[in-house]
């Protein structure tokens, strides 16, 4: 008689990084922010224009790119809501390099620095604006979240190379609950600066897991990896999560043992690495029942599947060992005895008499285990013992301990 057991699913890799930790902030500029001259908004659109109706007649030289330019920088501070600027900012940032590369052909370096000086000021004023929101000591709202961010953007828009507005405008998102337009802001990040710092890669990989693409995470992670001098458990942890997602479980394996190594005290790891175990060795015996999908014999897949539930089964057993008490690592360690001897159970009509027998002590194995602990689970939790006493019925039965099953059936009927 095959045996429906009732599942508990095991727990998988589920720490959240602590993302962006801290507030970024920057030194005030040594340069003032620039101050609008006594030119309204609507002066100042004209002198755009005209500037504008110049550079189309092909009359354009670098000091007309930078006036340009510096009277967008005016006339963006005119505008009261940030996201108004954003396109202004953007016509400023082609105008000033426009203007710099006139002065560089010409060979004239003042005409560089003060356009460099400009783009600093600008970036500055904005960036240091998302700043002051990010450090108010009042509680942040959605709107005022939202505004940093667009300031943040903002100075991206003047300086796309700088890395901390796009790291603090997705910090911003993040904290505003838009995982994607972080993302967004950190994928723009890369595209424009040549060398992301590593923990700008760190915080792209994380996202790529957040909004379900593991496959980008997998390879930012690796980038990210690679880039961090030593070895960074964060990154570790967090591609061991992208590997789990992709359903790569060999390399998931193979970086969480690093993680168990590095941190032999921390149970969600060994509870993990136990679940991937637990996973490659049932695919093994799932090999089993498709033939004609592996080139293994019987033995060897048994084998293997055996030496793999051996493993998952030593770190869910070693785990709780210092840990008496605790019922979610007491949960995971009994639904891994029944999970596996239910499906060694699915796998007896695949197999030869003499390995039906083997099978069978191991399922009977797997049970005998799980009864004490269930037994303790009974007892310590008899409001959430429902579910413990039948699987505690099904247990007993099927090891012929009739009197403790009918005991066991009479609690949970």
């Amino acid at each position: 008689m095959i045996i429906t057991f009732t599942r508990m699913v095991l727990p998988l890799l589920g720490i959240t990084f602590g993302f962006f930790i801290g507030c970024s902030t920057l030194s005030p500029s040594t340069q003032k922010p620039v101050n609008p001259d006594d030119l309204s908004k609507q002066e100042l659109r004209v002198e755009i224009n005209s500037i504008d109706q110049q550079i189309s007649s092909g009359s354009a030289d670098a000091d007309l790119y930078y006036q340009k330019g510096y009277l967008l920088s005016q006339y963006a501070l005119k505008l009261e809501k940030p996201s108004d600027r954003t396109a202004t900012y953007e016509d400023l940032q082609n105008s000033l390099q426009q203007a710099e590369r006139l002065f560089n052909e010409a060979n004239l370096p003042s005409g560089k620095q003060k356009v460099d000086e400009l783009l600093k000021v600008t970036w500055s004023s904005e960036h240091n604006m998302g700043v002051q929101i990010m450090q108010s000591d009042s509680t942040l709202e959605e709107a005022d979240l939202e505004e940093a961010a667009v300031h943040f953007k903002n100075a991206t828009r003047v300086l796309p190379d700088t890395a901390i507005s796009y790291k603090m405008e997705a910090r911003a998102y993040y904290k505003n609950g838009k995982n994607r337009e972080a993302l967004q802001a950190l994928e723009e990040a890369k595209q424009e600066i040549d060398s992301l710092p590593a923990e700008m890669l760190e915080q792209l990989a994380y996202l790529y897991l957040e909004t379900g693409q593991p496959s980008k995470a997998v390879q930012i992670y690796e980038e990210a990896e690679t880039a961090f001098t030593s070895g960074n458990l964060n990154v570790i942890h967090g591609l061991a999560n992208a590997y789990i997602s992709s359903n790569d479980h060999v390399k998931a394996v193979s970086l969480l043992n690093e993680l168990v190594e590095n941190e032999p005290d921390n149970i969600i790891y060994a509870q993990t690495l136990a679940t991937e175990y637990y996973r490659l060795g049932s695919s093994k015996l799932s090999e089993l029942t498709r033939r004609s999908n592996s080139n293994l014999s019987n033995r060897e897949l048994l084998e293997d599947a055996d030496s793999l539930f051996t493993r998952a089964r030593r770190q869910l057993e070693s785990s709780i060992s210092g840990e008496t008490g605790n019922q979610e690592l007491q949960e995971a360690l009994v639904s891994f005895y029944q999970n596996a001897a239910s499906k060694y159970q699915s796998v007896l009509p695949e197999v030869t008499e003499s390995e039906k027998t083997e099978i069978r002590e191991i399922i009977r194995d797997y049970l005998s285990s799980s009864i004490p602990v269930y037994e303790e689970l009974v007892e310590e939790y008899p409001d959430a013992s429902r579910n413990y006493w039948k699987n505690l019925y099904e247990a007993y039965s099927y090891l012929g301990m009739s009197e403790k099953a009918e005991e066991a059936k009479s609690k949970f009927n």
